[in-house]
């Protein structure tokens, strides 16, 4: 969770709530309100995932413009 760049307060209530659902006597409506909650869990670490795939995206264009450069001896950078 850490490269996704949740807190530790986050982490900690996630794993909190995987710990509730790992119960195996749960009542029926609360085991579909934990995962009532788990599935924002999950849409806000895609949110985060996506995030950081755009960041990977910058940094490897901007990787290769650099490549580019000392390529054709483009001089200091």
């Amino acid at each position: 969770m850490k490269p996704l760049d949740f807190t530790l307060e986050e982490m900690r209530s996630l794993l909190t709530l995987r710990d509730e659902l790992a119960t195996p006597d749960l009542a029926a409506d609360t085991r579909a309100a934990l995962q009532e909650r788990l599935g924002t869990w999950v849409l806000l670490a895609e949110e985060k995932l996506s995030t950081l795939r755009e960041q990977v995206s910058v940094a490897e264009s901007f990787v290769g413009g650099l490549h580019d450069d000392a390529g054709r001896g483009g001089g200091s950078v």
